[in-house]
């Protein structure tokens, strides 16, 4: 630091500083505050008699003029210990002219000058104006936002009344036999007469063996917008995705049939779906067999599922449980496969709670004791099972195949 900028009040210095020239009280604050020197060596050197501290005979000291009277702003200098040694917070420290009381920072000043009072007014005009835009410009962004909002919200709307819409429904002589089995199930198992609309929160029975095929079997019509969302159903409920597609939540959305019926007759158009004719499903025996099938499937699937929940093993089936029951189907009814089902569950070890290597093992087991049984050529016992049928179950092989109990009797085949 230049301390020859530092200017020195020789005009009112105390008794004991009075015997030292400008330079020796230069030296003596450099000690002071920048060498950090013990006080009695400086006030030894400097032959100062005073018992006081140092700090309160200092000289007063300046590091600068005031702006408005061009008089210099002298200044108290503070105890060491206040700064430590780091003396130079004193340049940049504003003094408050104590012959105008002028303040360096104007926008704090309360001096009088013409020439501070304008440049402040000014400042103020000029902070006033920003704060002015700034809020303007802010009003600006929150209409920009309102209008961004309010075009969300419009096309969100539009393409919910778009997705939703029933003005191009399809012809009930347009649909195949599966579509007709798979609406005809939902309308039995959750159709409101009074609003004709689908409701599942309405379910009091077993739709499907598994949820996750009852699930599929939804998003399967909805895919094929054989039924839309009900426009009962408030806006909120849906959001806009990528692409501009409509999601919601299949499970709690209420839907309407998408379908004009042949005969423009509700009631029998209802009636038609929930009680579907045998004959017209046998002249197709591929698709009855597939059905036969895929049910079948999925009811023993189900029964394992089951079988390892009530054992503590919670485990969702996988694809090789279906593809093994798949190849078992072939060569056995569906109560010969809930006899394996039982005969290898019974053994389960409860103890071992490790679900993908205990139902992995259990599957294998169901494999290998059906490969021995159709090797061995085994006259293998039906199981029965009391628990309640599901829905799809009940009509594909009542109303689809018409043979009732003799489905899970025998073995699905193409030849009914």
């Amino acid at each position: 630091m230049n301390l020859n900028r530092m200017k020195i009040n020789c005009t009112s210095l105390s008794d004991q500083l009075k015997h030292l020239t400008e330079e020796e009280l230069r030296k003596m604050l450099l000690d002071y505050y920048i060498n950090n020197l013990d006080e009695e060596s400086i006030k030894e050197e400097f032959k100062i008699t005073s018992f006081s501290k140092l700090s309160e005979v200092l000289p007063k000291v300046s590091f600068n003029q005031c702006s408005i009277c061009n008089k210099k702003k002298w200044m108290i200098m503070p105890e060491r210990d206040k700064y430590g040694e780091n003396f130079y917070g004193l340049i940049v420290t504003n003094i408050i002219c104590e012959h105008c009381l002028h303040n360096e920072d104007y926008l704090n000043c309360k001096c009088e000058n013409v020439m501070c009072l304008d440049r402040r007014e000014t400042e103020k005009e000029k902070k006033r104006l920003h704060q002015e835009t700034i809020k303007k410009e802010e009003e600006k962004e929150l209409i920009e936002k309102i209008r961004r909002n309010q075009e969300r919200k419009e096309k969100k709307e539009r393409l919910v009344v778009e997705h939703r819409s029933l003005a191009n429904k399809i012809e009930e002589k347009k649909l195949d036999l599966k579509q007709k089995l798979f609406l005809g199930l939902i309308v039995k198992v959750c159709y409101i007469e009074g609003t004709r609309e689908l409701n599942f929160s309405y379910i009091k029975q077993r739709p499907a063996p598994s949820d996750m095929l009852f699930w599929s079997i939804v998003n399967y019509l909805i895919v094929e917008r054989l039924i839309l969302p009900s426009s009962s159903v408030p806006i909120e409920n849906f959001t806009i995705i990528e692409g501009d597609k409509v999601e919601y939540d299949i499970t709690t959305m209420k839907y309407k049939i998408n379908i004009n019926p042949y005969d423009e007759n509700y009631y029998y158009f209802i009636q038609r779906l929930i009680y579907p004719k045998a004959e017209e499903f046998l002249e197709d025996k591929k698709f009855c067999h597939m059905i036969w099938k895929n049910v079948a499937i999925d009811e023993v699937t189900s029964l394992l599922y089951r079988r390892l929940k009530e054992a503590g093993i919670s485990y969702e089936p996988k694809e090789k449980f279906y593809r093994v029951f798949d190849h078992l189907l072939d060569y056995f009814s569906i109560r010969q496969i809930y006899n394996f089902i039982f005969k290898v569950t019974a053994r389960i070890d409860k103890r071992n709670k490790d679900a993908f290597n205990l139902s992995e093992k259990i599957i294998c087991d169901i494999e290998k004791m059906g490969e021995k049984a159709i090797i061995d050529n085994w006259r293998v016992k039906p199981y029965i099972v009391s628990e309640t049928e599901s829905v799809l179950t009940r009509m594909v092989f009542n109303n689809v195949l018409g043979i009732g109990e003799l489905a899970y009797e025998v073995i699905p085949t193409p030849y009914l």
